[in-house]
């Protein structure tokens, strides 16, 4: 992720960007969407829409996660290899 430092970047797969108010609203709405299957913490929606990201990125958010779900149930599906590598694992 082009712009970000390494910490950043491993800060944002867990859900947060402390670093920034409006990305940090962004993925925290993002993982709260990802891990409650569309039942977001109304909470976070609201503090998503208060930093300023509009209505219609909320759409856009949710189809990225689920394009995204999508392609991970593909490659688990039928093993085809990505074509980039993967990601270090997130340490608990």
């Amino acid at each position: 992720m082009v712009g970000f430092t390494p910490e950043q970047i491993i800060e944002i797969r867990r859900g947060r960007a402390t670093f920034d108010a409006k990305l940090d609203a962004l993925a925290r709405v993002v993982r709260s969407i990802a891990t409650e299957r569309g039942h977001a913490d109304p909470a976070l929606v609201d503090n998503f829409l208060g930093a300023g990201w509009a209505q219609g990125k909320l759409v856009a958010v949710i189809v990225v996660i689920g394009e995204k779900t999508v392609t991970n149930d593909l490659h688990g599906a039928t093993k085809v290899p990505a074509g980039f590598p993967a990601a270090p694992a997130l340490n608990a």
